[in-house]
């Protein structure tokens, strides 16, 4: 009931917005499910957690239900918070499309989190809260592994964040345009058909010309003849074709003119077709000249190095002339690259403002520094898989990483929130990790659980760009999981130095053995 609400009004934002669905905003619903799950699986852990919730006498078990969910008000809105600041900041990207991403996730994620905030409390007015399983009520297996394996959780996970942060830094730029359509579509199959035998299916144009620019010189067609030669002979194409080619058709020799004689002659019977063929290869004014041609669906590094070289071949053997290129070809990729690349690097101003805003609501920059340590951990161990796997980035794959950081700095917030909670209960000569886990954990492993289950869906998907999607998500949650259960209790425990304690002057001392 929650999601079907939450979702509706969130594409109900993005349509008075004037936003349209695009390859980025279809991860709005995605982002929308994730803030209505979390809120509403967090809850209802810690009610099913809660003896006092099931209390025979209805008025005292719904005064118990409102009492629990109170105080979780604050970290849900906080987490809803952080994610839409992350996007949000999106929004003074120069281009469009990452604008209105930006505005659809941050809307669609308050939007969830309100309407969540406001539904789920009024419908657990009227149904009986589900009682936890026995699994979820034993909270001391996360608190006591952590207690006891601190420096080798701490070690092992270093360790394991600069072996993934060595390959990180070698990405894979070559994405295909027909790549992910499977095998067996129809769609597959007929660019697959064109670009074998029909010369190719990507478009690549280049306009080749000036003022002192002289297409009825023999000797420029021969030049022209000879570079479409060469390319033809590329593999990356599959064909090409320009004006010397128009020349040599109109010739009984199937040769090119020799005089400019002969060329004008050409040019003067073309022009006396009712359609003339040449005049999409050949300006008015014969001051311009293009060349078209058809790529093979080739990697997006190899197609960019064919583009340029080409441009310099032409400036090489034309230096008084101008080249401009155009074509799918030409603008697909480097557009892909410049989203992907945009959406990657915003993670960091993301971080960035998710920061600033810690630091305003915990009142401290050494809480808001602690809350980025296990949330570097899903980004690296991302950008490590990514290049191992030879994975290419695309901005459906740059988009795991603004969704992985909303993710895991929902787990973080609540973590650090309750620790803050607990420390202002009395005062503590020590941080309470035992206490801590044993409060939060279950919690956020259900959430992570029911966030796995979804995503998890992805893997058999008929598309392998859902596949690809679905598999780093899944990715991104463990690591996440592992950051804020694992490495950041242990971090604590080693270096209790890292966080003040509330309510207490005295001196932190190391935990040694059992709290």
């Amino acid at each position: 009931t929650i999601l079907f609400c939450a979702n509706t009004l969130a594409l109900a934002f993005m349509s008075v917005m004037g936003i349209s669905f695009t390859v980025l905003s279809t991860t709005v619903p995605i982002l929308v499910t994730i803030t209505c799950t979390a809120i509403t699986t967090h809850t209802l852990v810690h009610l099913g957690d809660s003896p006092e919730v099931f209390d025979k006498d209805f008025i005292k078990s719904k005064l118990s239900v409102l009492s629990i969910f109170r105080p979780l008000v604050f970290p849900h809105m906080l987490t809803a918070l952080t994610t839409a600041v992350g996007f949000g900041t999106l929004v003074s990207s120069d281009v469009p499309l990452l604008k209105e991403y930006g505005i659809s996730v941050a809307g669609g994620v308050l939007i969830a989190a309100g309407v969540t905030l406001i539904l789920l409390p009024s419908l657990l007015m009227f149904f009986s809260i589900p009682r936890s399983r026995r699994w979820i009520r034993s909270n001391d297996l996360v608190s006591n592994f952590v207690t006891r394996h601190s420096r080798i959780i701490f070690a092992v996970t270093t360790i394991s964040f600069v072996l993934f942060m060595i390959p990180g830094s070698r990405l894979s730029w070559t994405a295909r345009l027909f790549n992910d359509l499977p095998s067996n579509h129809e769609t597959k199959k007929t660019t697959d058909h064109l670009s074998q035998h029909l010369g190719g299916v990507i478009p690549f144009e280049v306009s080749l010309g000036g003022n002192s620019a002289n297409w009825k010189d023999p000797e420029n067609i021969k030049k022209l003849s000879e570079l479409i030669k060469m390319w033809r002979k590329n593999p990356v194409v599959g064909n090409v074709v320009g004006l010397p080619d128009f020349v040599q058709a109109a010739h009984p020799e199937k040769r090119l003119a020799r005089s400019e004689q002969e060329l004008a002659e050409v040019y003067f019977i073309y022009g006396m077709s009712e359609k003339n063929p040449i005049r999409p290869f050949f300006t008015a004014n014969e001051k311009y000249t293009r060349i078209s041609f058809r790529l093979h669906d080739v990697p997006a590094d190899q197609m960019k190095a064919f583009s340029e070289s080409v441009a310099k071949t032409l400036k090489s053997e034309f230096p008084e002339l101008t080249t401009s290129r155009g074509g799918i070809a030409s603008v697909i990729h480097p557009i892909h690259d410049l989203l992907s690349l945009e959406l990657m690097l915003g993670f960091f101003d993301a971080l960035f403002w998710i920061l600033i805003l810690l630091t305003i609501v915990f009142r401290s920059v050494r809480w808001a520094l602690v809350a980025v340590i296990p949330n570097a951990l899903p980004p690296i161990v991302l950008l490590g898989v990514l290049s191992l796997t030879n994975t290419a980035i695309t901005p459906v794959v740059a988009t795991i990483f603004a969704v992985s950081l909303g993710i895991a700095f929902d787990n973080t917030v609540y973590i650090l929130g309750r620790l803050r909670h607990i420390l202002k209960q009395k005062n503590w000569d020590q941080l309470p990790i035992r206490e801590l886990l044993r409060t939060e954990a279950n919690p956020c492993i259900v959430t992570s659980l029911s966030l796995m289950a979804g995503f998890s869906l992805f893997l058999v998907s008929y598309f392998n760009m859902n596949k690809v999607f679905g598999f780093f998500m899944l990715l991104s949650i463990i690591t996440g999981l592992v950051g804020d259960l694992l490495f950041l209790p242990a971090t604590l425990r080693i270096f209790p130095r890292l966080l003040p304690l509330a309510n207490s002057r005295e001196k932190i001392v190391a935990i040694k053995g059992q709290d």
